[in-house]
């Protein structure tokens, strides 16, 4: 039995696609819940002792939300070899096979695709202090104002 792999290769770029359209859908709905605790929190005295627990909780979600995790960056490590992997086959795979345009379209887009997502997960992902007031941009800002 030999492998239609064209209807294989279809299906692993719907596969993807599906993934990546689905990833960004979680975002809004934290968002939302962190929007109403902050209007929650606005209705506290700052001197209330409920403020300080709701506020270490926002932070937290904060925290959370914004920073990257171990998961997260094992995940995007993960995507980017796949699509460099994947994308790099499917090129060579349509050179030896003489596939359709499209397929080598599909193919530099995940080459593409893996090349920035691979370096971005390898970057250390710590999160920055804000400036100290010694520091030159915070000196600037204020002469200027």
């Amino acid at each position: 039995m030999v492998a239609d792999w064209e209807a294989v290769s279809k299906g692993a770029a719907a596969a993807v696609a599906l993934v990546g359209a689905a990833a960004p859908l979680a975002r809004p709905r934290a968002r939302a819940n962190l929007k109403s605790d902050l209007e929650i929190l606005e209705r506290f005295d700052p001197s209330d002792p409920s403020y300080v627990t709701i506020k270490g909780y926002i932070d937290e979600q904060v925290r959370r939300m914004y920073s990257v995790g171990g998961a997260w960056r094992r995940a995007m490590i993960f995507a980017g070899t796949t699509s460099l992997l994947g994308g790099g086959g499917l090129l060579i795979y349509g050179l030896v096979r003489g596939l359709s345009w499209w397929w080598y379209v599909v193919g530099g887009y995940l080459l593409l695709m893996g090349s920035m997502t691979l370096p971005q997960a390898l970057v250390e992902s710590v999160p920055h202090d804000p400036p100290s007031p010694e520091s030159p941009r915070v000196r600037r800002r204020k002469l200027r104002a």
